[in-house]
């Protein structure tokens, strides 16, 4: 392999990582919020109206250790998924 493989893994897992968090976090301390799947950095959850905000906020409050990496998250709300 080369260097840029191996940074290419590392932020793939660090992501990873990330969206782990931040299901359990849905999951167990949102009581509103209903994960139904995950693809790589997208988390799709059911809820009442007003659930994409609950889910930006697990989304932002990342672990101890990854508080200095940059975080940007972007949520909305519809009927049904799309991509």
């Amino acid at each position: 392999t080369y260097g840029g493989k191996l940074c290419e893994y590392i932020c793939s897992g660090t992501a990873r990582d990330f969206l782990a968090d931040a299901i359990v976090k849905a999951e167990f301390e949102e009581p509103d919020c209903d994960v139904v799947m995950h693809s790589h950095d997208e988390l799709v959850c059911e809820g009442p109206e007003g659930i994409a905000k609950v889910v930006e906020r697990v989304m932002l409050d990342v672990p101890k250790w990854g508080r200095d990496m940059p975080m940007k998250v972007e949520a909305w709300e519809g009927p049904r998924y799309r991509k």
